[in-house]
């Protein structure tokens, strides 16, 4: 499973034990929390003997509000079963503002934006689900599920800027479909996407002729065609632009005035020395160059010189560099 729980299941258990056995009779306790996820974990007849109800975050504020007209507030203790943050924080400030005593189990493991916000979890099966149907799934490369979840955490960063999204180096449209299902599920405004690749891998003169030689004549993707029509049908009110373009020798970014956010996923040192210099100018103040091969060495280590070199240049000065344990670098434009 790709996509697993990050809650201590076995502290959850325990303590909901020691809740059936230790809290006095006169205390009413709600646990709140996604039945489905506890059944599967702790199993249906554990929860059907649970001497106390289990219900949904939707359903916890009625069941809250008729519990204070029969209990007094220091009566009421609400248990929280559940690993997204944002999921939680409406009924857990409830809980702060009317002064019901509360508690959270399931331990305080960490695991990035994708605890926080739910919609990534959704738009991550759902890509996961098309790209495995499709045969182009690459979640096994390293850092690739923190790939995509800093991608979301990045689109939500910039919702309130002005510019276009832009993706060098889309390849099989893993990353660009992910992209595209979390901004549409979060509702932003409309804006203009556009993905550029050469699409038959590094076959280029750049590419045969350069020091850094792992890449020549790696890298051949499903096709420009294909790879249009995975990222053109999950457009929803957003322009998708999908083009054919080497963004070292073309002007790949004519027409295109201000870029919100940016993701370089080229690997050859000429290509992200070339993308960092040709991207930088346009993104905007608060926008986001997104560097992903940087952080993946040694294997990447032309990309890392690359970032090194744009940052120590008069336009790398502008940015604030922010490594990500994925390997990606998000260089924030000041």
């Amino acid at each position: 499973m790709i996509l697993t729980s990050k809650l201590d299941w076995n502290e959850v258990r325990n303590n909901l034990d020691k809740l059936s056995t230790e809290v006095p009779m006169a205390r009413t306790v709600v646990v709140v929390g996604a039945r489905e996820l506890i059944a599967e974990h702790l199993g249906a007849d554990y929860l059907a003997n649970l001497p106390f109800p289990i219900v949904s975050f939707e359903e916890a504020l009625p069941e809250l509000e008729v519990a204070l007209v029969d209990h007094g507030r220091d009566e009421i203790l609400v248990v929280f079963i559940e690993e997204i943050a944002q999921t939680m924080l409406p009924m857990v400030g409830f809980c702060v503002d009317y002064q019901i005593r509360w508690v959270a189990l399931g331990g305080h493991g960490t695991g990035g934006y994708r605890f926080d916000d739910p919609m990534v979890n959704f738009s991550l099966r759902e890509s996961f689900q098309e790209q495995q149907q499709e045969n182009f799934l690459k979640i096994d490369d390293p850092g690739t599920l923190g790939d995509f979840v800093n991608l979301c955490q990045a689109l939500s960063i910039i919702q309130h800027l002005e510019g276009d999204i832009v993706e060098c180096g889309c390849f099989n449209g893993s990353s660009g479909g992910v992209i595209l299902d979390y901004y549409n599920r979060k509702g932003y405004p409309r804006r203009d996407f556009y993905f550029f690749d050469v699409f038959s891998g590094f076959d280029y003169d750049v590419a045969y002729n350069s020091t850094d030689t792992r890449w020549a004549d790696s890298h051949q993707s499903a096709g420009y065609d294909v790879v249009r029509q995975r990222l053109e049908r999950k457009c929803g009110i957003n322009s998708v632009t999908v083009k054919k373009q080497n963004i070292i020798t073309d002007d790949f970014l004519e027409g295109i005035d201000k870029i919100a956010m940016a993701n370089l996923d080229v690997d050859l040192y000429e290509a992200v020395d070339v993308g960092l210099r040709k991207l930088a100018p346009k993104i905007v103040k608060g926008g986001l160059l997104i560097c992903e091969d940087a952080g993946h060495t040694p294997a990447l280590i032309g990309a890392r010189l690359a970032l090194q070199r744009f940052m120590d240049s008069d336009l790398g000065r502008d940015f604030v560099p922010v490594f990500m344990e994925s390997g990606q670098v998000f260089l924030i434009r000041l």
